[in-house]
Order: structure tokens, then sequence, then C-alpha cells
């Protein structure tokens, strides 16, 4: 579908018509208290929502400069002087900034070469304006909330499309249907939301399914399904702030389109953090039921893909409250793992150490002194080769830092 055959839809055009008119009305006064602080936060209107944005302890403006700084540094990486390796470090920055290390990172590294060509192609594909191009519709496509952060910063008014924005713009669509008595969901509109990361232990869950009694909203897919939605996700935000019933709206102040859609998506983020306080009444359609098993199931999982470093052996994990699971029963606690790492630092003096983590080598003392040994002797006899694991989620977490063993042993020769 191309930017205007969606855009011409009539749904599509009424809602644009309508979200335009409410971009700094009450309609989208909204509250609800946050997970870290226990403090409640609350916004007038999408507006008001976009005043108080705050991203890592920082302001729209402090987060503004930062992503300029990862835009150029991404250009960069991509233009007539492109290398692959700059291009990972540069996502892998982005990550850092968006909080979704986690699966990426890993994918990065492992994808590093002939990522520049990747990332160019997928990125025109995206500003060609059309949801079925061949790379958009390829089941090889790495699409993610990772990667949205990536190409909206490379791509021409392209906004992140993250379980917050899904779930505010989701809502955005069910206050349209409420208001025009519309009782099944448009398809053009039937925005795909996706669960909140957190622990899996942490209750009580925040809420990202907008959906209602009677407008169901499903889960968005990783891959070509995200980033056809992201296109129409901006391409539906952009037209909106082009239309002129948003002529003399707040965010358009700046007189800048991409200021502005930028600010929208900061608004939409900052809403969609948590809809408990919007949920339909209890003993809900069996529809809405399904939709909640659905979540739940979703939020109770919780499992993060990686990958060994040495052998990329595929394995899930998640972050507990109190330590690291892997889905199959192995756990590190992160008492064992902080003195695991302080033993190392001791032993070695901060310098790089090895995986050592043979099963045979560690249980009969002849490991070096390494994670799979440290690990070991702090908890009396674990299995050593189950650090494998541990390691590739330290290093995707960033605790750890990968040292290129051939560089390391020119330097000690030095």
């Amino acid at each position: 579908m191309t930017k205007e055959d969606y855009l011409e839809k009539e749904c599509v055009q009424n809602f644009v018509g309508w979200l335009s008119q409410h971009l700094d009305t009450q309609t989208f006064a909204h509250s609800y208290r946050q997970r870290a602080t226990g403090t409640e936060w609350s916004c007038d209107s999408l507006h008001d929502a976009f005043k108080q944005y705050a991203w890592g302890s920082q302001s729209f403006d402090q987060n503004n400069a930062r992503l300029a700084e990862l835009r150029q540094a991404l250009c960069h990486a991509l233009g007539p002087r492109a290398t692959d390796v700059a291009a990972c470090n540069a996502a892998i920055d982005v990550m850092d900034w968006g909080g979704v290390r986690p699966g990426n990172v890993r994918w990065l590294d492992a994808n590093r070469h002939g990522l520049v060509q990747l990332l160019i192609h997928t990125r025109d594909a995206l500003n060609a304006g059309d949801t079925q191009g061949s790379v958009l519709s390829s089941a090889k496509l790495r699409f993610n909330a990772g990667m949205s952060k990536v190409y909206s910063l490379i791509c021409q008014n392209f906004v992140i499309y993250d379980s917050r924005v899904a779930a505010a713009l989701g809502w955005a669509v069910t206050r349209f249907c409420q208001a025009h008595s519309i009782t099944q969901l448009p398809a053009a509109l039937a925005f795909p939301w996706a669960p909140a990361k957190q622990s899996a232990t942490h209750t009580p869950a925040k809420l990202r399914n907008p959906s209602t009694n009677t407008l169901g909203f499903r889960q968005v897919r990783r891959g070509s399904d995200h980033a056809q939605w992201n296109l129409k996700a901006s391409w539906l935000l952009e037209a909106v702030l082009e239309h002129p019933s948003a002529e003399n709206s707040l965010f358009m102040a700046s007189k800048q389109l991409s200021h502005g859609l930028r600010a929208l998506e900061a608004a939409l983020f900052m809403i969609g953090y948590d809809l408990t306080h919007l949920a339909p009444p209890a003993e809900p359609e069996p529809s809405m039921v399904e939709a909640k098993r659905a979540e739940a199931s979703s939020i109770d999982g919780g499992w993060i893909e990686c990958c060994t470093i040495a052998q990329s052996k595929q394995f899930f994990y998640r972050i507990m409250e109190s330590g690291i699971q892997v889905k199959d029963g192995t756990y590190f606690s992160f008492a064992d793992i902080k003195a695991t790492l302080e033993v190392l630092c001791k032993s070695l003096d901060g310098k790089s150490f090895p995986l050592s983590n043979s099963a045979t080598d560690v249980r009969n003392g002849h490991a070096p002194m390494g994670l799979g040994r440290a690990y070991f002797d702090i908890t009396n006899g674990s299995n050593p080769p189950d650090t494998s694991r541990l390691a590739a989620v330290l290093e995707e977490c960033g605790v750890i830092v990968p040292v290129d063993i051939r560089v390391a042993l020119l330097h000690k020769s030095q």
C-alpha cells in the first residue's frame, strides 16, 4: 500500500481530521502511577504530555540533542566513507540510548558484515512510501522497537513505534471510534500493540493493550508487520500535523514538521506508559478476555532471545528481581554475579579475562582464572559451561565488553 492510498482512505482521513482538532484539548487527559518512583503522573492534553516528556532523567530538548548526535553518527557511518564497524557501533549507541540492548546488540554484532548495505536498503525502502516493497515484505527483515529507533534517525519523517507509542496511538483510535459510535475497528486504524518490557515478577503489570469490549487490537509481529505499521503510523501522524486544523496547535509552534512530529511521538510515548486507568470495566466480553490472556501470556513470558558468544547457540533469558533466569531452568543470582566479577577484578587487577568454562578443566583445577572458573568457585560447584550464556547476557547488557584476543596479545608483546 502506498502512502497516497493509505491517506486517501475515508476512515484515515476522518481520524486525521479529528486528531488534529484535539492535540491541545482535554480529550487526552490521562494519569498513571510510575513504577520506578511510585509517583503519580498526569497530563491534561497531548501537548501537556509532550511538555512533561522525560527519558533517562533528561528532558525532551536534552534527548533531542542526543538524538541529533546519534543521527549524525549513523548518517556518517552510512555516507561516502561508510564502514560496517562504524554503522554497528552507531546503531549500538542508539540501543544504549533507548534502553533496548537485549536482543539487539547481539544481532548487530552477528550481522556486522554487510550492515551498511542492509541499513541503506531498508532506509530507502521505508522512504519509498510503499508498505509492499520487496525489502519490507521480506521474511528476513529485522525490525522491532530497537530497529525502529535506528530508522527513525535515518529515514524521512519516521517515528519510533515502540510499545508505548503503539499503546497511546491505539487508545487515540478507540477515543475516535467512541466519539463517532464506531463499534468495529477500522482495519486501516488497527495499530497493533506490544507488551511492556518489565520484570516477570513485577506487579501490577503495565497495560499497553488499548482494546475495549468491542474494539480489539492484536499484538504486533516482529519484522515486516512491525515495519509496515510503523510506516502507517508515521504517515498518519505527519498528516495530522499538516492538517489545517493543526496549524495553530502548540505542536507547530516551531513551524518545523520534523520537530512537531518528534514532539507528538514524545507525547504518545508518555501517555502510553500505562493504560490501566483506561481499562474497560469488569466482566468484559469474551473477545476482551482473550486479548487480556494474550497480554498476560506475553508479560509472564518476557523471554529475550540471545546466543552464546563462541558457538552462537540460541537460548532465551529474562531479568528477574534478583537475577537472570534462562528458559531451560538455569538461574544466575545477582549476588553470585557480583561476587564473580569482584573475584575477577581482584585476581586479574582489572585486566581482560577468558571465558575459561571447560567443565573438565575447571573441575580438576587446570583452568586459568576466567568467568567460568570464578563463577564455579563462588557458587561451590555449579556447572561451568553455563557461564557461556551468562557471558552473552552480561555483554548484551553492557556489563562486560568483548576484547579482540589478537589485539590483546599484540599489546602484551609490545
